[in-house]
């Protein structure tokens, strides 16, 4: 019988994770690199924070989107996998308005939407910005931030480049906003690294001896564009 896997997963943030379709770019590559070897993954959806819980309880095996900094923070105990993904936070504009940003100090006084919570979970740079702009908010539904850009409803939005490209294809297939429409981009955020945490060591070593493989293959790239992303 196939060893059963248990992974912990955040809340749906598509394309990382799906969890109504059971699908997204993390539970993909778990799958991909341990089904084949005869594991059987079995994922588990938590908010965010509580993922952690769940590992540190061996409520499950995995527990997924950790890092180095995640675990001397939280104090965690595990085999981890080192970082094998990152998500990308850009501003983005439409470049019919030609904003020429050279910093994140320029956005102060331009109309921003971001995600929820991003205020407190970036650098402290971006917090300044964001306190001192009064035409800054912050919503749950990431669909709603691309569509408000197309329609030219905001000057900015700040989101990871995975979620913006996978919305925009969404939005495109909806038929009723021009996502063609040119956009820049802007890099003031440095990459959020991603990894998973393992209670066993042999797991941990199979899954990375497997994502080598894939990487060298293409195999992650293929993920990731089947999402309408890129790896790395």
């Amino acid at each position: 019988m196939a060893e059963k896997i248990s992974v912990a997963f955040g809340n749906t943030l598509a394309p990382w994770v799906m969890s109504e379709s059971q699908s997204g770019i993390l539970l993909d590559i778990v799958k991909q690199a341990l089904e084949p070897l005869g594991y059987k993954v079995k994922p588990y959806y938590y908010p965010y924070a509580r993922r952690i819980n769940a590992f540190r309880q061996k409520e499950v095996d995995v527990v997924c989107d950790i890092n180095l900094a995640n675990i001397k923070h939280l104090s965690l105990r595990g085999h981890f996998s080192g970082e094998i993904y990152q998500y990308e936070n850009y501003f983005y504009a439409l470049s019919r308005n030609k904003f020429q940003f050279s910093s994140m100090d320029d956005l102060v006084g331009s109309s921003i939407v971001a995600w929820q919570g991003a205020m407190y979970s970036l650098d402290d740079k971006y917090e300044k910005m964001a306190t001192a702009n009064p035409f800054y908010m912050e919503i749950h539904n990431q669909k709603s931030q691309v569509k408000l850009l197309f329609n030219g409803r905001v000057d900015v939005i700040q989101l990871d480049k995975n979620i913006f490209e996978y919305y925009r294809l969404q939005i495109a297939k909806d038929g009723y906003i021009n996502v063609n429409q040119g956009v820049d981009k802007f890099a003031f955020l440095t990459p959020n690294p991603g990894g998973f945490m393992f209670h066993s060591q042999k797991v941990r070593d199979d899954f990375l001896t497997q994502v080598n493989k894939m990487i060298e293959s293409g195999q992650m790239h293929r993920i990731f564009q089947q999402y309408g992303g890129s790896y790395q």
